[in-house]
């Protein structure tokens, strides 16, 4: 699965690693609308695991050519009051994706995708 974004009022974008913290910019602003889809599936920690509210981009770094990555932060939960669990922790996580020349970004959502059993077979 891609996510497709685009960085406005930018001219031509010269992909180097110059622009990651341009590029983090852009993320940050973009994260009301795109933070639930960069949650990956919380199972491996617990089926009762979910997403809470408070996702941070840390950082872009450049991979290589019109390559990047965002890394950002997000907190989860696990509450089951009948046994006195509350637990949180914190996630960090990164996801890849490509600009064009002409801001077109393609975010590489393929990992975020919820897994189940029958992926095992």
């Amino acid at each position: 699965m891609q996510l497709q974004l685009e960085l406005a009022n930018h001219g031509v974008f010269i992909a180097d690693e110059h622009q990651c913290e341009i590029l983090a910019d852009f993320f940050t602003e973009q994260l009301a609308n795109i933070h639930l889809k960069l949650v990956r599936d919380l199972s491996f920690i617990s089926q009762l695991a979910h997403y809470k509210d408070g996702m941070q981009i840390s950082h872009v770094t450049h991979l290589q050519d019109n390559r990047y990555q965002v890394h950002f932060v997000y907190t989860w939960h696990i509450f089951q009051g009948c046994i006195g669990m509350d637990e949180t922790g914190e996630m960090k996580d990164k996801a890849a994706f490509t600009i064009s020349d002409t801001g077109l970004i393609k975010l590489d959502l393929s990992a975020f995708e919820a897994q189940s059993t029958a992926d095992e077979l």
